[in-house]
């Protein structure tokens, strides 16, 4: 979940350094970031009202951008990006975790990675009496150390011309019919984990069906794919018929062109929430709540569900019925969602990794 397969914005070169933010704001270091520059003493910073956001880059922090910060502007909250990788965020957090004031105040992460985070004690409980918008969080998303901003879930992805009838579950990628033709990206062995083990019957807490089943899917010779992007080339090229991917992709592939369309399984959907929450040792956690509460206001999530295919977090919030079609779930279906343990990903998920390397991609 680490990778392009479950971020949500394109990787672009706009960073702000991971320096050390004490040295940075003491001029040792020094830092050059698309001519943004942090200056002036921590408590300055804190008393001005920054809170700096550490995130995606690409789309995805252009319309933070656009429809989070702008109503922050306006009470004069200064938002600064910190541009990177979730390894690199996590892994400063970690580096910090013992200093009484932090390098970041808001951290943007999947849902697995941000349980992570929690687990190893660098995130603060949020108090949503400073977050009046979470009383209308999907009661399916919520926790007191983290926002949903914007959901999806790993559905099938078709192309209608080479796959009739509709496939209505994930077992149509063990058909003999499509083989060669399923799409597998090499860096979502835990989604391929849990989809065989939807299929085999496997649980929650328990992935080893899946191992053998993903073993059989090897004699239907499925396409493997290094990355998202390249996993497209191959749709458009009609080399890959059929592959799972989150909803939302498939609602920006088809904008761009590709001839795909989506089928939630009748198994469950996997779904994925693109969470923030802030730094246990951030200086100031009102800017921050701020900020996580702009997260989830009706017009932000609307617009990141037109212009990015999530679907919104809080229950006030309508999608016209057009775009609900394409990207939507139904109550039935979230119902239906698979129930990811978090703890069970984590425990498990170096092990995994090296099984998918040396057993099944091999």
């Amino acid at each position: 979940m680490f990778d392009d397969h479950a971020n949500p914005a394109a990787r672009e070169p706009h960073r702000l350094s991971a320096f050390s933010r004490r040295g940075f704001l003491g001029g040792a270091a020094g830092l050059a970031a698309s001519g943004l520059l942090l200056g002036g003493s921590r408590a300055a910073r804190a008393a001005s009202n920054q809170v700096i956001v550490s995130t995606w880059g690409g789309d995805y922090e252009r319309f933070l951008h656009e429809f989070v910060e702008a109503p922050l502007r306006a009470k004069g909250i200064q938002v600064l990006p910190d541009i990177g990788q979730p390894p690199a965020r996590m892994t400063k957090l970690l580096a910090e975790k013992s200093l009484k004031t932090g390098q970041m105040d808001v951290v943007h992460l999947s849902d697995t990675d941000m349980f992570q985070m929690r687990q190893d004690g660098v995130l603060a409980r949020i108090d949503y009496a400073q977050v009046p918008r979470g009383k209308h969080i999907i009661k399916q998303f919520y926790d007191d150390y983290s926002i949903p901003h914007i959901y999806s879930a790993q559905v099938l992805i078709y192309n209608p011309q080479h796959v009739m009838p509709v496939p209505d579950a994930f077992a149509a990628m063990w058909d003999a019919k499509y083989k060669g033709r399923v799409g597998i990206q090499r860096t979502a062995w835990v989604i391929w984990l849990q989809i065989a083990t939807i299929v085999a019957g496997g649980s929650p807490t328990n992935y080893e069906p899946g191992k053998k089943l993903l073993m059989e899917l090897k004699k239907n010779q499925p396409r493997i794919y290094p990355s998202q992007e390249s996993l497209a080339d191959g749709i458009a090229s009609a080399d890959v018929w059929l592959t799972p991917d989150w909803k939302a992709r498939g609602y920006l592939w088809a904008k761009r062109g590709l001839p795909v369309k989506t089928a939630v399984p009748k198994e469950g959907a996997i779904p994925v929430t693109y969470r923030a929450a802030y730094a246990k040792n951030a200086p100031d956690p009102a800017p921050s709540l701020e900020y996580l509460n702009a997260m989830l206001e009706p017009k932000a999530q609307m617009d990141f569900g037109e212009q990015m295919g999530y679907v919104p977090t809080v229950t006030d919030v309508k999608l016209p019925a057009d775009l609900d079609s394409v990207i939507g779930f139904t109550e039935e279906q979230r119902s239906k969602f698979f129930h990811v343990d978090f703890a069970y990903v984590a425990a498990n998920n170096n092990a995994w990794l090296q099984w998918w390397n040396e057993e099944f991609l091999a």
